[in-house]
């Protein structure tokens, strides 16, 4: 079977042509390819729309050419994962949401928003916030923009969501472009262990 953009990513991974593309893509940026891990049974289309501009839709056809000979084979939209809202699922349900922003944690705000529960998106970027309401003029979405390293920000966030509170995604990160993180160095020159 063909490799195509709406392939999943672990196929992709998984396949003798296409597994040594998506890790030769990622060690030329530098990035480890298990950050993919987590997102296996997405399609590979999918990592456009989460890079937030960083990967442009022409790598991904030039990837789908390499797979395939220099052909983009024709492409059943079916394969592969399709989002599937649940209609009220989060009805009457208050979830906080942190990182809400971009990312996992925007689509997570966009999808609880979408099947009807109240969403307390909270985030650093205060723009990409206000961007993420304006998508779902109609959804229940209450931002919240802040460090939620600092207790004033979390206190914030939780003023916001009232007396109910049903769940909460913390999805907020230190890096959302898939850029590696450099390792502290001690004062031997030598990178720590540092977990984070």
């Amino acid at each position: 079977m063909a490799l195509t953009a709406h392939s999943t990513i672990g196929d992709w991974m998984n396949d003798p042509t296409g597994g040594p593309l998506i890790r030769g893509l990622f060690e030329q940026t530098g990035a480890d390819p298990e950050l993919l891990t987590p997102v296996l049974g997405l399609p590979l289309q999918q990592l456009v729309a989460m890079s937030q501009g960083q990967l442009p839709q022409s790598v991904v056809d030039d990837l789908v050419r390499a797979a395939n000979n220099g052909e983009i084979p024709e492409d059943d939209a079916s394969e592969g994962w399709a989002e599937k809202p649940t209609s009220g699922r989060f009805a009457g349900k208050t979830v906080i949401v942190t990182g809400a922003a971009s990312g996992i944690g925007k689509a997570t705000a966009s999808r609880i928003a979408r099947e009807g529960g109240r969403v307390i998106a909270s985030d650093i970027a205060a723009e990409k916030l206000d961007a993420l309401k304006a998508e779902l003029p109609d959804a229940d979405i209450v931002t919240v923009a802040g460090d939620l390293t600092k207790q004033d920000a979390i206190d914030a966030v939780l003023a916001a969501a009232g007396d109910r509170i049903d769940g909460l995604a913390n999805v907020a990160g230190i890096n959302d472009d898939f850029s590696p993180l450099a390792r502290p160095r001690t004062p031997s020159g030598t990178a720590s262990s540092r977990s984070t």
